[in-house]
């Protein structure tokens, strides 16, 4: 059974050029029977020389490449299309005494937190699990701040507080439920 090959656009679109290529030569080539049968004095122009094509891109060296090229050809040798890693981002904003989750269920995996300080007081996050044990936690954010935290989670609910000073004591709690 032959074995058929999918052609990129680049050499359709050189293959294409080339047929036209020979059909405009062959037309007007000296001798040809279309233009022994033409009555009166016709004078063809020369056919104009036909342009090389540019050469090919080298490769790029080894330290030149981007880092997600190894990714994605391992992606594609095994599956057919690349797969990008996946997160969940679950975005998180900190005011005085108060966390608010925008997203309080997730699946398992990569989650990403996107925490913003919208207090008037530096705030952080800090994720535990059901048995207290924390799983991740960021620095401290300024007023205004952003930080965020990339954990893997798996199922079941997690809590979320912060721990600066006495703010989860004073309500800067919140709960993330993760699930299948």
């Amino acid at each position: 059974m032959q074995q058929r090959t999918r052609r990129t656009p680049l050499v359709a679109a050189c293959a294409l050029a080339v047929a036209a290529a020979v059909a405009v030569r062959g037309a007007g080539a000296p001798g040809a029977p279309a233009a022994a049968a033409t009555s009166g004095s016709v004078t063809a122009a020369p056919a104009p020389a036909a342009r090389p094509l540019p050469p090919a891109p080298r490769p790029l060296a080894p330290a030149a490449r981007p880092a997600t090229a190894h990714f994605t050809a391992a992606a594609t040798a095994r599956r057919g299309k690349p797969r990008p890693k996946r997160s969940t981002a679950v975005g998180v904003g900190a005011r005085e005494f108060r966390l608010s989750v925008y997203r309080p269920r997730v699946r398992v995996g990569e989650v990403r937190f996107n925490l913003t300080n919208y207090g008037e007081d530096a705030h952080d996050l800090v994720v535990r699990d059901r048995r207290g044990r924390i799983r991740g936690r960021t620095p401290e954010v300024r007023p205004g701040g952003r930080a965020v935290l990339s954990i893997r989670l798996g199922r079941g609910g997690y809590r979320l507080s912060c721990d600066v000073a006495d703010h989860a004591r004073r309500g800067m709690r919140a709960t993330l439920k993760v699930v299948r």
